[in-house]
């Protein structure tokens, strides 16, 4: 007698062993493809932090926090020192004539060696201030005003006298072109 072949004499173990061949290597191309998304992800690239938005003008160019952080340092610690001067003093700011004499006996110069300028008025009318509203990160970069008879405004948008003889505001502008004001008050 002839052997037939029929179809359902065919080894079943082949079609298993192909079906498990062709699942693991569509499993090791899942990875594979995982592998190069999670690559390109961290490569090196720009910092999200780094990268400024569009409307910043010219004016804005070079926002830098770090700066700013440090003129807010650098302003705590002048007025540290200004409390200082007033306890020694009775009270009393520094005027115009003792301005040098606080700024060489109170501040270090370690303490504004970063190019800091330190300009004190006696009043928002003051010719030697510039106006909070006039101050430019360009032309005013490191310029810490002390105005005294004077606070910041509630909306923190300025200064306003108040002709209480032994407070002061302290204002300059950040990178960013923002006001910052500090005050006794």
């Amino acid at each position: 007698m002839s052997k037939s072949t029929s179809t359902k004499d065919k080894d079943p173990k082949k079609g298993l062993m192909i079906c498990l061949i062709i699942l693991v290597s569509v499993a090791i191309c899942i990875l594979i493809a995982i592998l190069v998304i999670l690559l390109v992800k961290n490569s090196e690239g720009p910092d999200k932090k780094d990268i400024l938005p569009a409307n910043i003008s010219d004016e804005k160019h070079d926002y830098n926090p770090h700066e700013d952080a440090r003129i807010r340092d650098t302003a705590s610690l002048l007025m540290s020192n200004i409390t200082e001067y007033q306890t020694n003093n009775n009270g009393r700011l520094p005027d115009t004539d003792s301005w040098d004499y606080f700024l060489d006996s109170y501040m270090d110069s370690t303490d504004y060696g970063y190019g800091y300028s330190f300009i004190e008025c006696d009043d928002l009318e003051d010719g030697g201030c510039v106006k909070p509203k006039e101050l430019n990160w360009k032309d005013n970069k490191k310029e810490l005003y002390v105005v005294t008879r004077a606070e910041c405004a509630s909306n923190g948008k300025g200064i306003v006298s108040n002709n209480l003889p032994r407070s002061y505001a302290l204002y300059t502008v950040l990178s960013n072109g923002n006001l910052y004001c500090a005050d006794n008050r």
